[in-house]
C-alpha cells in the first residue's frame, strides 16, 4: 500500500499530464493556420504594431488586409474613424505554458505575414510604424508625418514623400531607396540606416556604434553624428556649393578621400555640412 508522500507525487504527476495535455490540444487548435482578407474603409491615420511577423505594404485599387497566420499569434485591427489600427500578439506571452508547446509545433513553420493594400497614389495625415523582430517592407508611403520605431526588425521602403519623417532604431536595419521631406530626424543605436536619393531641406541623424549612409541633396543643411559609428554622407552637390563644420575626437572625417579632422568653413548663404564623429569614422564625398 502506497503511504500518503507516494499517493501525492503521484496525484501530481497526474495533474500536471492532464494539464499537458489539454494545453497541448488546446494550442493545436490555437495553432490552427489562418489566412483571411478583409476589405477596409477609407482611412488617413495609419498605426501599425508588430513583431515576429512579415508586414507588407503595397499598392492596389483597394483597401484590404490580408492575413496568413500559421503560429500562435493574434493580430487586432480596428478600421473606423478615418483610422486604421494593426497590431500583434503572441498567445505564449499569455498563457502558462503555451511558449513550449508554441515552439514545439510550429518550429519548422513560415514566418507570419500580414499584407496591407492601398490604392495608389494614396495621401495620409500621418503613418506610425513600430516594428520587433519582424520585417516591414513598403512600396511607396505618401503622409504629412511619418514615423518609424524599429527594434531588432528590418524595414525596406522603396519611396516615401513627407513633410516630417522620424526614425528611431536600436539593433535593426532601416532603408529606404527615395525619400523626399522637409525634415528628417533619425536617431539609431547599434543598427543599420541606409537612405538613398534624399531631396530634404534640413536632416539630422545620429547612430552610436551603428552605421549611417546618407545620399542626396539637403537645401539647407544635414547633421550627422556618431559615436563609435560609421557615416558616409554623399552630396550631390560639388564641394564649393556647401558650407562645412567637421569634428573628429580620437576619430576620423574625411572629405572626398582627404583626411581633415577638426574644421569649420562656413561663407555665405549655403546649406551645411555639420558631421561629427567620437571614436568612429566620418566620410564626406561631394560630386
Amino acid at each position: 500500500m502506497m503511504n500518503n508522500k507516494k499517493l501525492f507525487k503521484v496525484g501530481t504527476i497526474l495533474v500536471v499530464m492532464g494539464a499537458m495535455v489539454y494545453m497541448t490540444g488546446s494550442l493545436t487548435q490555437t495553432i490552427a493556420s489562418i489566412e483571411e482578407k478583409h476589405n477596409l474603409e477609407p482611412f488617413q491615420k495609419l498605426y501599425v504594431d508588430t513583431s515576429g511577423v512579415n508586414f507588407q505594404i503595397v499598392e492596389g485599387n483597394e483597401y484590404n488586409l490580408e492575413l496568413d497566420i500559421k503560429s500562435t499569434r493574434q493580430v487586432e485591427f480596428n478600421n473606423k474613424n478615418n483610422m486604421l489600427e494593426v497590431k500583434t500578439s503572441s498567445l505564449s506571452q499569455n498563457f502558462f505554458g503555451l511558449s513550449f508547446f508554441s515552439f514545439l509545433f510550429n518550429n519548422d513553420k513560415e514566418q507570419d505575414l500580414i499584407v496591407l493594400t492601398i490604392p495608389t497614389d494614396s495621401e495620409f495625415e500621418v503613418v506610425e510604424l513600430s516594428t520587433g523582430s519582424g520585417n516591414l517592407n513598403a512600396d511607396k508611403i505618401v503622409s504629412d508625418k511619418i514615423v518609424f520605431d524599429i527594434s531588432s526588425g528590418s524595414v525596406v521602403v522603396d519611396e516615401i514623400e513627407t513633410k516630417d519623417i522620424e526614425v528611431d532604431g536600436s539593433s535593426g536595419s532601416f532603408k529606404v531607396n527615395s525619400l523626399i521631406t522637409d525634415t528628417m530626424n533619425v536617431d539609431y543605436s547599434s543598427g543599420s540606416v541606409r537612405i538613398s536619393n534624399i531631396e530634404a531641406v534640413n536632416a539630422v541623424c545620429k547612430v552610436s556604434s551603428g552605421s549611417l549612409y546618407l545620399q542626396g541633396d539637403f537645401s539647407e543643411s544635414v547633421k550627422a553624428t556618431s559615436s563609435s559609428g560609421s557615416v558616409q554622407v554623399e552630396l550631390d552637390k560639388g564641394y564649393n556649393d556647401y558650407n562645412y563644420m567637421l569634428k573628429a575626437s580620437s576619430g576620423k572625417v574625411t572629405v572626398n578621400g582627404d583626411n581633415w579632422g577638426n574644421m569649420s568653413n562656413v561663407t555665405g548663404d549655403k546649406p551645411l555640412v555639420d558631421v561629427s564623429v567620437s571614436a568612429g569614422i566620418a566620410r564626406v564625398n561631394t560630386k
